[in-house]
């Protein structure tokens, strides 16, 4: 019986938004940076990088679409020369880019016969979807959602598109690295964070407010960029609040560590899992979060975090007393958050959706051979 003869790599081209220094570094760019890393770790695939991201920061409307045009151009041009020496696309995209570019996508991988991976960041793909006129969503269900896999955040995103043929759930995914916990201060209260764009649709305001119907010797402090309609001086009315601006990725662990309680009191009901919860969980920081649809997906109210209403100043408010009031309450809850966060670890998700990438390509993973190399095409 003759041996059996190693394949060469799987060639992978990564589409999707990287961080750059031009344009607000959110979680969707963060996500996309970890899944470019994961694939580079792995001896089992050649990658190639197109890179998404524009220069937006601070740029007006009109220059904002141009920019926009001049990407999509871009990306499509790169996807076409690249498609023939690839094996899979895998396609990394916001729901407003999906129902914009998808088809486009979907069609250059198909006359360059080239299997297309949709990954759907985000939670609101159904609204936008339904909000599309009758001639879009044909036009969708015609072509991208069609695509050889579409893999999205939520167990909702999953039930709705159902029809669609081959959609999978993979959610975010974090691999905080363990770091130690910083002891309060004596005599210090407890030291709860904000942790993502300033900006009125993520709750900045609720939490703002909030920290000056505290109790005991609490703080809230904010961490991220000042988004429009916010500013510096906002946060000078409120003794108990102090804004520390941007914080880079790699600060993060530390960041963490040094605090008892994540506030996600976010307005924006299409969340899908965001990465900052995940995060705060694996750190084991319970977290106190609106309770936006999909909310339940990731946090246990009164197990492993508290949700509490959408909008809702004093709901949030109340829920930050209850824990200033029960430091027992607050240590088992970080304790189940610490295990709800490890089920997202990187890892466990990495290899499902190498699995799904081999099964694709019609390879075996154990007859491949484990040559690796990364290219950066755009």
């Amino acid at each position: 019986m003759k041996p059996a003869t190693l394949a060469p790599p799987t060639r992978l081209l990564l589409v999707g938004p990287l961080p750059i220094a031009e344009d607000v570094i959110g979680g969707t760019k963060v996500l996309f940076a970890e899944l470019v890393a994961g694939f580079e770790r792995s001896p089992r695939f050649e990658t190639t990088v197109v890179n998404t991201s524009r220069p937006l920061r601070g740029k007006r409307a009109a220059l904002r679409r141009l920019l926009d045009a001049a990407a999509f151009v871009r990306v499509l041009a790169r996807l076409w020369r690249e498609c023939p020496r690839q094996d899979v696309v895998l396609f990394n995209v916001s729901s407003r880019g999906l129902i914009a570019s998808g088809p486009f996508v979907w069609a250059l991988c198909r006359l360059r016969r080239t299997p297309l991976v949709v990954r759907l960041f985000g939670g609101d793909f159904a609204q936008r979807f339904d909000a599309a006129s009758g001639l879009r969503r044909t036009l969708l269900r015609r072509t991208v959602l069609r695509c050889d896999k579409l893999l999205v955040e939520t167990d909702g995103l999953r039930e709705r598109f159902r029809d669609a043929d081959r959609v999978e759930r993979y959610p975010n995914t974090r691999d905080l690295p363990e770091t130690p916990r910083v002891p309060r201060e004596e005599g210090r209260g407890l030291r709860f964070l904000f942790l993502g764009q300033i900006w009125h649709e993520k709750g900045f305001l609720h939490a703002l407010e909030a920290s000056d119907r505290l109790e005991t010797a609490a703080t809230v402090e904010f961490y991220g960029p000042l988004m429009p309609g916010a500013c510096e001086a906002i946060f000078d009315a409120h003794p108990r609040a102090n804004w520390h601006g941007s914080v880079e990725p790699e600060a993060v662990p530390g960041l963490l560590a040094r605090h008892d309680v994540l506030l996600f009191p976010t307005r924006y009901t299409t969340e899908g899992m965001p990465g900052v919860v995940l995060e705060a969980m694996q750190a084991g920081l319970p977290v106190i979060a609106s309770r936006w649809p999909a909310a339940h997906e990731m946090i246990e109210d009164g197990v492993d975090g508290l949700l509490v209403e959408v909008g809702s100043t004093e709901s949030l408010a109340q829920a930050m007393r209850v824990l200033e009031r029960s430091e027992e309450l607050r240590e088992k809850l970080a304790l189940r958050a610490r295990d709800t966060g490890d089920r997202y670890r990187h890892a466990a998700w990495q290899a499902r959706l190498e699995r799904w990438l081999d099964e694709l390509v019609g390879r075996a993973p154990e007859l491949r051979s484990t040559r690796t190399e990364h290219r950066e095409v755009a």
